[in-house]
């Protein structure tokens, strides 16, 4: 309560008096100062941190929906994102929004999602360059070309009737466009999505893990860094927001999305590059496979359960059955091997020499069907 009225009352159009759209953030020289001298201490905590104490609340109440209104339903929400750029917290706020997002979810109130937080988020996101680069071109650029029927061309455009007038917004409502990430000279091996605060995690060739925001384009936060090897597979667990990975150096490694830094023992059972990582659909068990081992690790204390050597093949990919009762390799000749989850037995194996190796695997859900990708451009079926 107290971050809001302090929202609500030190807001306020051009807070640090920028007198020119021609200049970037960058090239105005005494920036940092008047930071300092019109954005208080208290509303920088307050722009950074009050939606991460309103979902904090259990319960969705009245109180929190007039906060919600007088934050985003009004020239607050420019005003705010204003004071984020200024701070160069963007990205920082579009985390905080799907966290927001999230509880709304959470508490069953779809309606505030997409006529509010959701608005605001697709906002940032599509004009994240102008916005993060000018702060008066959140204004003069962003709200001129935000979609006629968005939620904040609506709410906001009338309290700023001198705005450029375009004949045709970008549509009527939000839509999504091709974006380039860039910025992998070395080349990218695996990528990832987290649901929560749609990002992608992508690893490069040698050992760097980087966070990419998919709408704006812009790489997010710092890189991890902890791999001595190159990055072979990543997963990920948005319950939790853990992501892993593991690599040629053969370590899997746990990493907190919120802090980006290592927080179980690794584990190092591996002793050649890893092949594939995935979760049981319950998220307890981990299972890792490697050239000629596959390891199921108890994730509570992150002890492997069932160890599995296959001394013929290398283990090029696995997957799981839908009802996680069945683990299956796809090897580096043409040998497809079924095995027990609970106590790693073979069950079966079967294959075709003409498909050579099986690069990629999927069980289909709805049906008894293995679907796999092979190193001769087959893509082969099996019951």
């Amino acid at each position: 309560q107290q971050c809001v009225g302090v929202l609500t009352e030190q807001l306020k159009f051009n807070i640090c008096h920028i007198e020119t759209s021609y200049k970037p953030n960058i090239n105005i020289l005494d920036l940092c100062t008047r930071i300092k001298d019109n954005i208080s201490l208290e509303l920088e905590y307050s722009c950074l941190y009050w939606i991460q104490h309103l979902v904090q609340c259990k319960n969705f109440d009245h109180f929190q929906k007039s906060i919600l209104k007088s934050i985003f339903v009004n020239p607050n929400t420019l005003f705010w994102i204003e004071c984020l750029s200024l701070l160069d917290k963007l990205n920082f706020g579009l985390k905080s929004i799907r966290k927001l997002q999230w509880w709304l979810k959470v508490c069953e109130l779809q309606f505030l999602v997409s006529h509010s937080a959701d608005d605001i988020y697709c906002f940032i996101s599509k004009f994240f360059i102008p916005i993060s680069a000018s702060v008066p071109h959140l204004y003069i650029s962003a709200l001129a070309f935000a979609p006629c029927n968005s939620l904040i061309y609506k709410s906001c455009s009338k309290y700023f009737p001198q705005r450029v007038l375009v004949n045709s917004q970008s549509g009527y409502y939000w839509r999504t466009d091709d974006v380039l990430l860039s910025g992998k000279p070395e080349g990218v091996s695996r990528i990832v999505f987290e649901p929560l605060t749609n990002l992608i995690y992508s690893a490069s060739s040698n050992d760097i893990l980087q966070i990419w925001n998919p709408y704006s384009g812009c790489k997010v936060e710092h890189n991890i860094i902890g791999h001595s090897g190159r990055i072979t597979v990543l997963a990920i667990l948005y319950q939790k927001q853990v992501l892993i990975s593991g690599s040629w150096d053969g370590i899997i490694y746990f990493w907190d999305l919120n802090a980006l830094k290592n927080i179980y023992q690794p584990l190092t059972e591996h002793r050649s590059p890893i092949s594939g990582l995935l979760f049981t659909q319950n998220c307890r068990t981990l299972i890792s496979a490697c050239a000629k081992k596959i390891v199921s690790w108890d994730l509570s204390c992150g002890f492997p359960i069932v160890q599995y050597v296959y001394s013929q093949q290398n283990i090029r990919c696995i997957c799981l059955t839908t009802d996680d009762q069945y683990l299956i390799c796809g090897t580096s000749k043409h040998i497809i091997i079924v095995l027990n989850m609970l106590d790693g037995t073979k069950l079966t194996e079967f294959g075709n020499p003409a498909f050579v190796i099986m690069s990629s695997m999927i069980c289909l859900p709805t049906t008894k069907k293995l679907v796999c990708g092979t190193g001769r451009g087959w893509i082969v079926v099996w019951d």
